[in-house]
């Protein structure tokens, strides 16, 4: 089963962090997990995990703080296989979305987060040091997944 491939790695990598740090000595661009050809960087679920760590060092602390970090990476990391194997899935059953249904979907992010203020959204975009094809290719996974 194509789920085998993953789990060992991803059990693996999420020990490896534990003992890590949670990823502050890990460099982001190693894998964190593969699902068949897609590689998943530990960059991307440390971008799902970090907001949620700093809220659990706010909560807990000790053996129960370590338990939830493992927990909160453990589910970052399931997500994006998920979304993976969903867009995977997708793509083999011959699905597609219009140019135009993405168009749609992505002026109607920038109308809802931004006020349709393009500006604004382009300095968010060079914030996060993302260009805007890598984020209509992200929006358009959004939009698939969805």
């Amino acid at each position: 089963m194509r789920m085998t491939k993953y789990i060992g790695i991803a059990a693996v990598f999420t020990a490896l962090l534990c003992q890590a740090g949670w990823g502050r000595e890990t460099p982001i661009d190693s894998y964190a997990a593969t699902v068949n050809n897609r590689v998943i960087t530990a960059g991307e679920v440390l971008a799902i995990f970090q907001p949620i760590e700093q809220q659990l060092n706010d909560t807990y602390e000790g053996q129960e703080l370590e338990k939830k970090l493992s927990e909160a990476y453990t589910n970052a990391l399931n997500a994006l296989i998920d979304k993976a194997l969903i867009l995977e899935e997708f793509i083999n059953q011959g699905g597609t979305l219009s140019d135009r249904a993405v168009e749609d979907y992505v002026n109607s992010i920038i109308h809802d987060r931004f006020n349709n203020d393009r500006a604004a959204f382009f300095e968010a975009l060079a914030e996060e040091r993302m260009t805007l094809d890598d984020w209509k290719a992200e929006m358009k996974d959004r939009l698939t997944v969805t």
